[in-house]
C-alpha cells in the first residue's frame, strides 16, 4: 500500500476534522489517484461528500469502500445514510421511480432501518401502489414497533383499499400512542364513517372539535358526517368553520361546495367549487363544479367541465357517469347511453355483478340464445326499463328478467314468452346477461323511439276487484297522491315535500287516496287529523296491490317516485311534480316526457318553494275535474 496515499488520507482527515471539507476532498481524491482501492480514502471521501449534502456524489465511494471491506460496520452505516440521503433527494426532485429504486437498495442492505422502510412505504402510497405500501408499513413497524406515524399511514392505505376495519384498528392504536395529536382521532372518525357507523363517527368528530377547536380537519369530518346524516344546515356551519381555519384547503372547499349544493344554494356552491378547482384541479372537484353548472341550467359549460374531469383522470368512472347523465338530460341520448356504461365504476354499483364473461352488449345475434336481463338500481328504474325486455324477445332470444322481489307479483306475465324471476337469480351456465339499464344502448334507442310509452304493465283484475270493494267510490273523480319517497334517496330533500304543503291542493273536490305504502311517522297524525286523504298503506302488500289502486284512480299526482313510474307504465294519467334540476330522465324543460305518454310534468323553478307549483296544479286539477279527465 502506498505510503504517499496514506499520508494524503491522514492530512485530508485532519482538514476534515477541522471542518475544511473542500480541502479534505481534494486530498482524498489525490490519495485515490495513487491507490484507487484504498478503503480509508474511499470511505472518508464518501463521508465527506455526504456531510457536504452531496449524497449522490458520496454514494459510489461508499459502495466501493463496502465492497473493499464488507464487514466494516462504520462503512455499512455510512452507506445506509448515503442511500437514505440519495433517496430523499430524488423524491424531493420529483424523480419518484429513481427514489423508489434507491429506497429498495437501502432496505435490502438494512431492513432494520425504520426511517428507510417508512419513507419507502410513503413513496409507494404516493405512487398509488397501496398493497405494496401496506407491506412497507408492516416492515417499518417490524423495525420500529409502536410507531404512531407508521400506524397512521398504514391505516390511510388500508382505508383507501376499502379495508375499514383494519384501518380503524390502526387509527385507534395510533391515537392511543399519540393522545395529544388530533390527526389519528380524525382518521379514526373517517374509518368509522367508511364502515357506515355514522353515530360513532359523529361522536368521534364532536370529541375532536371539542378538544382541538382549532383543528380544521376535525371540523371538516364533523361537516361531512352531519351531511351523511342529512343534517345539512349543521353540516354547513361545521364546514364554514373548517374553511375559516384552513382557507387554502381545497378538499374542505369541495365539501363545503357539496353541502351548499345539497341545500340548493347553487351559486354559492359554484363559487366554492371554483376555489377548489383553482387550488386543486382534481377530477372530483371538476365533476362537482360541472354538476352545479348543470343544476344552474348551464348545460354546455357542464359538459365541458365533465370532459375536463375525464381528461384529468381518464379512468375516473364517476366523471364519465355523471357526464352521461348530463348528456341524457339534454336529449343527447346516443352519446349519453354510451357514456352511461361507466356507471359500473360507481361505488355500490350492481351493474357488473355477474362479470364480463357472457355479457351481452348487442354485438352478437341472440336468436336461440338464453339471455338474462337483470335489475341494478331502484324500483322505479326497473319499472321504467322493463319496456325494453320484449324487444330482446323479438330478436329471437329466450329471455329471463330478474327484478326486485317487491316487483315480482306485478311483473310476472307482463310480456309473452318472458320468464320473470326474483332479485337473487343468477345467469345459468352458457347464458348471456345484460343489465336492464344498458338496453337503450344495446337497442339504439333515441328520444323519438321510446317503445311502449302508452303503457306496458297492468293490474291483476282480481286485486282490482278486491280494492274496489274495499274503497267504494262516491261519484267524485278519484285522485291518487304521493308526496314523499324513500327518505334515504340521495335527492329526497329536493324531490319530496311535507304533507302540510298539500293543504291548498287538497281543497279540490276529488276523492283523494294516498298511494304510499310507507309514511313518515311524524305525518301519520297529520294525515289522520286532516281527514281528506285515505291512507291504506298498512294493507298494501306489494306493488301488485299498488297497481290495483292506481287502476282505480282517474289521475295520479306524485313526486318523483317509483309509484309515478308504475302509473306511467300502466298508461294512466300522471302529473309529476319535479324540482329544478330534475332527474336526468325528465329532461331540462317542457311538460311532456318521451317515457310515458300520459305523463305531465309540473316543474318547480330553481330555488323556488313548492307553493307555486302546487297552486298551478290546483288550477289544473279544477279544470280537469270540471272536464272529467279532459286535461
Amino acid at each position: 500500500m502506498s505510503a504517499a496515499a496514506l499520508e494524503l488520507v491522514r492530512q485530508g482527515f485532519a482538514l476534515h476534522q477541522a471542518g475544511r471539507v473542500g480541502e479534505a476532498l481534494a486530498l482524498y481524491d489525490r490519495a485515490l489517484a495513487v491507490a484507487p482501492g484504498l478503503f480509508d480514502a474511499l470511505h472518508l471521501r464518501g463521508v465527506a461528500a455526504c456531510q457536504a449534502g452531496r449524497h449522490a456524489e458520496g454514494l459510489p465511494f461508499l459502495e466501493r469502500a463496502m465492497a473493499a471491506r464488507p464487514g466494516d460496520a462504520a462503512a455499512r452505516g455510512n452507506l445506509v445514510l448515503a442511500r437514505f440521503g440519495v433517496a430523499r433527494a430524488l423524491r424531493e426532485a420529483g424523480r419518484l421511480e429513481e427514489a423508489l429504486a434507491a429506497y429498495d437498495a437501502l432496505v435490502v442492505l438494512a431492513p432494520e432501518h425504520a426511517a428507510g422502510q417508512f419513507n419507502r412505504a410513503n413513496l409507494l402510497r404516493a405512487l398509488g401502489r397501496l398493497e405494496a405500501a401496506v407491506a412497507g408499513y408492516d416492515a417499518a413497524l417490524a423495525a420500529r414497533p409502536g410507531d404512531a406515524a407508521a400506524l397512521l399511514n398504514r391505516g390511510g392505505a388500508r382505508l383507501a383499499l376499502g379495508r375499514g376495519e383494519a384501518a380503524l384498528a390502526d387509527f385507534t392504536q395510533a391515537a392511543a400512542l399519540a393522545p395529544e395529536d388530533p390527526v389519528p382521532a380524525v382518521n379514526r372518525g373517517a374509518a368509522l364513517r367508511s364502515l357506515g357507523r355514522r353515530a360513532e363517527a359523529l361522536g368521534c368528530a364532536e370529541a375532536v372539535v371539542a378538544r382541538w377547536p382549532g383543528h380544521a380537519p376535525g371540523w371538516d369530518l364533523l361537516g361531512v358526517v352531519l351531511g351523511d346524516l342529512k343534517r345539512r344546515e349543521a353540516a354547513l356551519v361545521a364546514l364554514q368553520q373548517a374553511v375559516a381555519l384552513a382557507p387554502e384547503a381545497a378538499e374542505v372547499r369541495g365539501h363545503l361546495a357539496g353541502t351548499l349544493r345539497d341545500l340548493g344554494r347553487f351559486e354559492a356552491a359554484l363559487a366554492e367549487y371554483e376555489v377548489a378547482v383553482a387550488r386543486d384541479g382534481s377530477a372530483g372537484h371538476l365533476v362537482g363544479r360541472a354538476g352545479v353548472l348543470m343544476d344552474l341550467g348551464r348545460g354546455e359549460e357542464a359538459l365541458a367541465g365533465f370532459a375536463a374531469a375525464v381528461a384529468r383522470d381518464p379512468a375516473d368512472g364517476e366523471a364519465r357517469a355523471y357526464g352521461s347523465l348530463a348528456l341524457l338530460a339534454m336529449g343527447r341520448w346516443r352519446e349519453g347511453w354510451a357514456a352511461y356504461e361507466w356507471r359500473g365504476r360507481m361505488p355500490g354499483s350492481l351493474m357488473e355483478r355477474f362479470g364480463a364473461h357472457g355479457r351481452w352488449r348487442g354485438e352478437m345475434p341472440v336468436a336461440g340464445r338464453r339471455v338474462m336481463l337483470f335489475w341494478e338500481q331502484g324500483l322505479g328504474d326497473t319499472i321504467q326499463f322493463l319496456r325494453f325486455v320484449p324487444l330482446v324477445r323479438a330478436l329471437g332470444a329466450e329471455v329471463v328478467v330478474s327484478v326486485q322481489d317487491a316487483l315480482l307479483p306485478l311483473a310476472r306475465g307482463f310480456a309473452a314468452g318472458v320468464e320473470v324471476v326474483g332479485e337473487a337469480a343468477r345467469p345459468g351456465a352458457g347464458d348471456l346477461h345484460c343489465p336492464i339499464m344498458s338496453l337503450p344502448l344495446v337497442l339504439g334507442v333515441e328520444p323519438g323511439g321510446v317503445p311502449a310509452s302508452g303503457g306496458y304493465l297492468s293490474a291483476d283484475p282480481a286485486r282490482v276487484s278486491a280494492w274496489r270493494a274495499r274503497l267504494p267510490g262516491d261519484g267524485r273523480p278519484r285522485v291518487g297522491v304521493v308526496w314523499s319517497g324513500n327518505p334515504l334517496h340521495a335527492n329526497d330533500r329536493n324531490r319530496s315535500l311535507p304533507f302540510v304543503a298539500l293543504g291548498g291542493l287538497l281543497g279540490a273536490d276529488v276523492d283523494w287516496v294516498c298511494l304510499q305504502k310507507e309514511m313518515r311517522a311524524e305525518e301519520r297524525a297529520a294525515v289522520a287529523a286532516d281527514g281528506r286523504v285515505r291512507f291504506v298503506g298498512e294493507v298494501i302488500a306489494d306493488f301488485a296491490d299498488t297497481a290495483a289502486l292506481v287502476a282505480l284512480c282517474d289521475l295520479v299526482i306524485s313526486v318523483d317516485t317509483s309509484v309515478a313510474h308504475l302509473a306511467g307504465a300502466m298508461g294512466r294519467p300522471v302529473w309529476l311534480l319535479v324540482p329544478t334540476p330534475a332527474d336526468w330522465r325528465w329532461g331540462t324543460e317542457g311538460e311532456e316526457s318521451p317515457w310515458y305518454a300520459g305523463l305531465r310534468l309540473f316543474r318547480r323553478g330553481r330555488g323556488d318553494s313548492w307553493d307555486g307549483v302546487l297552486a298551478h296544479v290546483r288550477v289544473a286539477l279544477e279544470a280537469w275535474r270540471d272536464g272529467r279527465g279532459s286535461g
